[in-house]
């Protein structure tokens, strides 16, 4: 957007006025709490806000179940950050994934994320109302998700937002994921070690087997 006086001059100064009355929005950020998922959702935040004056970021901090010192950093960045807040999820009471699921990293996260559920719909729930009475004409707009986290996009349609899928992998393991499904429903079958090449759609280059399946 530009503006331009009746002279055809153009004036910075107005445009940053009109900026400034534009109505803010509201992002809400949930990571995975893992530092190649937590850091990467911090740092495109920042990205984020310094793109546009209008935007918001609440990042919804999930305690990972490991020892870990990210809480520093995602204190750090939002003391640094006057547009980004952290909230911190509260764990949910009794909650463990079975200890079936132990061998598989990727099943115990998922299942612990979505153990928290509850308490991130009531912490969403709350900056909504909390906006819509608020005179600072500021809206929750959407709900951006990690890959892990997708059982949270529930919680958006239950609240009629839109929901967002970020990806800290690049967009060829995206296509990979997104083709390993398609064959699989196509299919009914689980990838073998032994299936041949691949001509994967998002890719330039042929996936050649033997895969190790995990």
């Amino acid at each position: 957007m530009c503006v331009i006086d009746v002279q055809g001059k153009y004036k910075p100064e107005r445009v940053k006025e009109q900026v400034r009355k534009m109505k803010k929005v509201e992002l809400v950020f949930i990571p995975a709490p893992g530092a190649g998922h937590l850091v990467s959702a911090l740092q495109f935040t920042k990205r984020l806000i310094d793109r546009d004056d209008r935007i918001l970021i609440t990042v919804l901090a999930i305690q990972s179940p490991f020892r870990t010192t990210l809480s520093s950093y995602t204190e750090s960045i939002a003391a640094s950050e006057p547009r980004i807040r952290v909230i911190d999820v509260q764990q949910p009471q009794d909650h463990q994934p079975p200890q079936e699921t132990y061998h598989s990293l990727e099943k115990f996260i998922t299942l612990y994320i979505e153990g928290h559920v509850p308490n991130v719909k009531k912490i969403i729930t709350n900056l909504v109302s909390s906006n819509a009475n608020s005179m600072d004409s500021i809206r929750v707009a959407a709900l951006v998700v990690d890959f892990f986290c997708v059982s949270m996009i529930y919680v958006a349609k239950e609240l009629n937002l839109p929901s967002y899928l970020f990806m800290t992998s690049n967009a060829g393991y995206l296509a990979l994921m997104l083709q390993l499904l398609i064959l699989h429903e196509k299919n009914q079958i689980a990838v073998e070690e032994s299936d041949p090449e691949w001509l994967i759609p998002g890719m330039f280059v042929t996936i050649t087997g033997p895969f190790e399946c995990v």
